[in-house]
């Protein structure tokens, strides 16, 4: 098990193949990350998906949202 599937069930997250590659991505990135960053980093991803898996981040604790 990896440490971003670790981090996600730690805080009853599902660990999917792309909830861990966008908390890979926000972690690398080390700044604030939007929904237009992850839609210009996964093009091949369903804009819903990413904003419900940020949304789940923000839910569960694992992210917070700057307004």
């Amino acid at each position: 098990m990896t440490n971003q599937e670790q981090r996600l069930q730690s805080r009853n997250i599902q660990p999917t193949a792309m909830r861990i590659r966008i908390l890979n991505f926000m972690v690398e990135n080390k700044s604030a990350t939007g929904l237009s960053d992850l839609e210009e980093k996964f093009t091949h991803a369903d804009r819903t998906t990413l904003y419900r898996t940020l949304k789940t981040f923000l839910e569960h604790g694992l992210a917070h949202q700057i307004n």
